[in-house]
């Protein structure tokens, strides 16, 4: 691959196209796992639509909730986004609200590990628990 701002030839084990959040995520573990990375990004900047988000995350069964004392479970999590969506008129793929619910927290602990902090577990109605994590 050749750097377009000297011409320069740069090699890497494994090149990651687009620097969104999973592109980030991507090329992040790759590096934590000893991966030499490059990242391609066509924006002036990474970040993608994450960069536009308010940095909140909801998941049910955080080490944040267990250590505020807080019964959460992803089945619950799944009942109150089936019941979000309803109210709003929005369909839905169940397969798809199970798979977010049941890997959530893993991707909180994984973005922690990464060094990003939360504050949290909030309060986000029509939640029925406190599961944001905000950034």
């Amino acid at each position: 691959m050749t750097d377009a701002s000297n011409d320069k030839r740069v090699e890497a084990y494994i090149v990651v196209v687009g620097g969104g959040g999973a592109g980030l995520a991507a090329a992040a573990e790759a590096v934590r796992l000893g991966a030499s990375v490059i990242l391609v990004e066509k924006a002036d900047k990474p970040g993608g639509t994450i960069a536009l988000s308010v940095g909140s995350i909801m998941a049910a069964g955080t080490q944040q909730q267990k250590a505020a004392g807080i019964a959460d479970s992803p089945e619950i999590h799944a009942k109150d986004l089936a019941s979000v969506c309803e109210a709003m008129g929005f369909d839905d793929d169940a397969e798809l609200r199970k798979l977010l619910t049941e890997n959530v927290a893993d991707t909180v602990e994984f973005l922690r590990s990464a060094g990003i902090n939360f504050l949290g577990p909030m309060p986000q109605p029509p939640h029925s628990v406190c599961r944001a994590c905000i950034k």
